[in-house]
């Protein structure tokens, strides 16, 4: 009988390792799913930042696109306008016509201008197409670590209930609730060496 006694007691040593082991992960996983949390704050005020220049890029994209067809249909007008009424208009408005075709001409052909001129059509697409790809990779990546608080809460709530039935087990003297404490704290554990 105190042989059986001896063994229980080695048992219920094991059951109490158990529930301190489990407590101090339960902590840790508290801590990194935390650490996660600011990480995604961070990242959510980034990506807002990002959402707000990629709008912001793409509403100067549009009203270049805007400017462009107008100084389109100035310069159609005004070739229209030389035209039909070379014949009419003096020399001096006839200058005067080929010199606002020439202007329009000219900031329509900044507007098309390649990749590297500044505020050029192309320009600002890049720049906004840009804004919005990080944009699309923050909002990606706020997700990732968004499933990782969610594991790592998962996790502390399996290794708690582990802790909290081992604990009980202890004081009961109980080996089924001890048994049930190592398998669902034992779950915990696994899936925390698992993400580590």
């Amino acid at each position: 009988m105190a042989e059986s006694h001896h063994k229980l007691t080695k048992f219920f040593l094991v059951v109490s390792i158990f529930a301190i082991v489990t407590s101090v992960l339960a902590i840790y996983s508290t801590i990194m799913g935390s650490e996660n949390s600011s990480k995604k704050s961070d990242l959510q005020v980034q990506t807002l930042s990002h959402l707000t220049r990629s709008q912001d890029w793409w509403n100067d994209y549009q009203s270049h696109k805007l400017r462009e067809k107008i100084y389109q249909v100035q310069i159609d007008n005004l070739n229209n306008t030389i035209h039909q009424q070379a014949l009419q208009i003096n020399k001096h408005d006839q200058e005067m016509y080929k010199q606002s075709l020439l202007k329009y001409q000219s900031l329509l052909n900044k507007l098309h201008a390649g990749k590297s001129v500044n505020d050029s059509i192309a320009n600002l697409y890049e720049k906004a197409s840009l804004e919005e790809k990080i944009y699309n990779e923050s909002l990606n990546a706020s997700s990732v670590i968004s499933k990782t608080i969610e594991t790592y809460d998962m996790i502390t709530i399996l290794l708690i209930i582990g802790a909290g039935l081992t604990g009980l087990a202890e004081i009961a003297k109980n080996k089924l609730l001890a048994y049930a404490g190592f398998g669902i704290g034992g779950l915990g554990i696994t899936i925390l060496l698992l993400i580590r």
